[in-house]
């Protein structure tokens, strides 16, 4: 007779793998993807239309103002770019730690705010341009409010409730572009813009409040909790200070060039510029947004190394397809639809913004290499590329400006970002035993 706990147990067939989970967590990436995808699209149209009819209220030197005002205070979106993957993965791991973090990035953001608006001034003295305190100061002061919903929009992220997170999103959108709209008519100048921030602010928290149920901890962090994070800072607590280097980079590679340019550009060619970017390369906001909020969960629960290489190489070739052929098409008619729609005014936009749209296929795959690297956890790759965009943007404006102007500063920072793209796609193809060739052959030949 055989013993039953030896042989028996040997012959029991191997149970079959749950497919079920990874079938679930792969629809609701792919309908996760789409509800964002549909925001993104509807966030660009309300931009559109809002820079439409903004171009016909206000001037180049209006634009122009508001772009270096932005370039100071982009720090608060790139936190909130930054730390919202961070929080994401956090709140699946450890709830209160993500709280903790919170509160401690959020009150140092309010204290870097006080800090900026009392040197609004100073700022303005230095550019030497009339107005850009008055700008300046409420838009510091906003920086707090625009990070606190942080941490409610992780939570939906972290329960893949897609749905409700674009709808706070296109709410914000949708709510921004109105009220600066609104501020323009009334003839507020580029305050419209601060305006439409905090409009976007207060649709945001109340709708976090209301799919949450209750508010996130505002409260400032215990001084001890502040001294220990001091010393984990010290000791290379890297999660903490991955957010901060990589959300200055951010910053500058976000605006960066509107502060480069500011050096050695008038604020009305400045203007331009910010108008030709807006006008193309705003589209890669909502789609680094839509990368960080389906990537990063997607990809973290990723453990194959096969399946993240062939996920990452399917999705930067479906975005350069689809890029092409978009951006390609609307190259034919950007000419004479930017004389028609202004009359002419923003004429001298039309060779930035052409030259911007035919870069895109290429610069949207930037968003999808660098989230997959930081929901991999490659964070050293992940930071090293965000600084090298930031430095690079930096520089290649102020060089461009400096060479001379508008069509030397939009190549210069398009060059830039070109080498900064491919570099970062085949850093992250060697980490995921892809073959750089391949990556680089998606990239330039779609």
């Amino acid at each position: 007779m055989s013993d039953p706990s030896g042989p028996a147990t040997a012959s029991e067939p191997t149970p079959e793998p749950d497919r079920s989970r990874s079938t679930g967590l792969r629809h609701r990436v792919l309908a996760g993807g789409l509800i964002m995808s549909m925001v993104a699209v509807l966030v660009r149209a309300s931009s559109f239309i809002a820079q439409l009819i903004l171009g016909r209220l206000l001037f180049e030197d209006e634009f122009g103002l508001y772009a270096l005002a932005l370039s100071w205070v982009t720090i608060a979106s790139a936190v909130r770019s930054v730390l919202r993957p961070v929080l994401i993965e956090a709140i699946t791991n450890d709830p209160g730690e993500a709280d903790r973090l919170f509160r401690t990035v959020l009150w140092t953001l309010a204290g870097l705010a006080v800090v900026g608006a009392a040197s609004s001034p100073l700022i303005e003295a230095w550019f030497d341009e009339d107005g850009l305190a008055r700008l300046l100061a409420p838009m510091f002061l906003l920086m707090p409010f625009q990070l606190a919903p942080t941490l409610g929009l992780a939570r939906l992220s972290a329960a893949m409730d897609f749905g409700r997170v674009g709808r706070v999103e296109a709410t914000a959108g949708l709510t921004r572009h109105g009220f600066t709209i609104a501020a323009a008519v009334a003839g507020l100048g580029p305050l419209s813009f601060v305006v439409g921030s905090a409009g976007a602010v207060v649709a945001e928290h109340g709708l976090v409040r209301r799919f949450l149920g209750t508010w996130p901890s505002y409260r400032p962090p215990e001084l001890a909790d502040v001294r220990m994070r001091a010393r984990d800072w010290l000791a290379g607590d890297q999660t903490r200070r991955w957010v901060w280097l990589s959300a200055v980079a951010l910053a500058l590679g976000v605006a960066g060039d509107y502060l480069g340019a500011s050096l050695f550009a008038s604020a009305a060619l400045v203007g331009v510029y910010f108008f030709a970017y807006q006008l193309t390369g705003a589209l890669f906001v909502p789609m680094n947004l839509a990368a960080s909020t389906v990537l990063v969960p997607a990809f973290a629960r990723i453990d194959d190394q096969a399946v993240r290489r062939s996920s990452y190489l399917t999705t930067i070739r479906s975005l350069t397809v689809v890029g092409t052929l978009f951006f390609f098409a609307l190259i034919t008619v950007l000419g004479p639809l930017i004389h028609w729609l202004w009359d002419g005014k923003w004429d001298e936009s039309i060779f930035a913004v052409v030259a911007f749209a035919a870069y895109a296929p290429i610069r949207l795959t930037h968003p999808c290499t660098q989230n997959v690297a930081r929901a991999c956890g490659y964070w050293a790759l992940f930071v090293s590329d965000m600084i090298l965009i930031g430095a690079v943007t930096f520089v290649t404006a102020a060089v461009g400006a400096w060479v001379g102007g508008l069509t030397s500063l939009v190549l210069f920072v398009i060059g830039g970002h070109l080498v900064v793209t491919i570099s970062a796609a085949v850093r992250l193809s060697r980490r995921l035993s892809a073959s750089a060739v391949d990556v680089v052959r998606t990239l330039l030949q779609p």
